[in-house]
């Protein structure tokens, strides 16, 4: 009969310790990559209704011409006013659908959220993500808003099609 020795216990009894932490880990974030990818799908899905589709469709001219925030923006944005207040307050990655607004968002909503501000700023040459009209216009925190330009600037970066 061997006796194990006492120090290859706990080191066997740590390496499953590590090997049942890295498994926890990857289910947190395989659920969390899962609720992206259904997010992705999902993403804007209201736009196909009757709500909203022929709204935004007739203003795409005036949209795809305007920078966001200007006043040829807010102007598009006026023209739609219904269709907008239905988008927003169907779709949770917006924060006018919480009523407490983005202090009632998840860091999955966030996620989307600032994808979506990225992909929207895509649509007119030359423009920017406009994190500064965000901040004010949801009351972002300071930390939260350095979280999201972190985040901005990671998927800008080709190290994020890593």
């Amino acid at each position: 009969m061997t006796t194990r020795h006492p120090k290859q216990s706990l080191h066997a009894k740590y390496m499953w310790n590590i090997l049942d932490h890295k498994r926890l880990v990857a289910k947190h974030v395989q659920r969390v990559a899962n609720a992206l990818f259904g997010r992705a799908v999902v993403h804007d899905y209201s736009k196909f209704g009757p709500e909203e589709f022929d709204a935004y469709a007739g203003n795409l001219p005036y949209f795809e011409a305007a920078k966001y925030g200007s006043e040829e923006y807010k102007a598009a944005c006026e023209r739609i006013r219904p269709a907008m207040q239905h988008h927003v307050t169907s779709n949770r990655h917006h924060p006018e659908y919480f009523p407490d607004g983005i202090n009632g968002m998840n860091l999955i909503d966030l996620v989307e959220m600032v994808c979506d501000w990225l992909a929207a700023s895509q649509r007119v040459p030359g423009d920017s993500v406009h994190l500064d009209i965000q901040q004010k216009r949801f009351g972002i925190d300071p930390q939260l808003m350095r979280i999201i330009e972190n985040t901005v600037a990671f998927l800008q970066s080709p190290q994020s099609e890593e």
